[in-house]
């Protein structure tokens, strides 16, 4: 199963928006709800030891700050989708504020 057999089941993948140096983000609808999100896809991530430091770090941040019901400046995470083998998954997409 690819990385992006993850997200299809409950999301469907409209475009690309962008890519940057540790991944790519992409506009997907929730199948059940209809509602716009963006999926920033981290491919093979756990391989290079600062990158996985950046990216807990960023999901650990965004996870409070989305909690925060008065923020207006910092996207909002919804969803952590990890992807792979159950036991030594590789890639991961996090579902935020579009």
């Amino acid at each position: 199963m690819n990385d992006w057999e993850y997200v299809r089941k409950d999301y469907k993948i409209k475009e690309h928006l962008g890519s940057g140096t540790y991944g790519a983000v992409y506009k997907v609808k929730h199948r059940e709800t209809k509602v716009e999100y963006a999926a920033k896809y981290l491919k093979e991530f756990i391989h290079h030891e600062v990158v996985a430091r950046m990216m807990v770090r960023e999901i650990s941040i965004l996870r409070k700050l989305s909690k925060v019901k008065s923020n207006i400046f910092t996207t909002h995470l919804y969803d952590i989708i990890l992807a792979g083998p159950e036991d030594t998954f590789e890639s991961l997409f996090l579902i935020m504020e579009l």
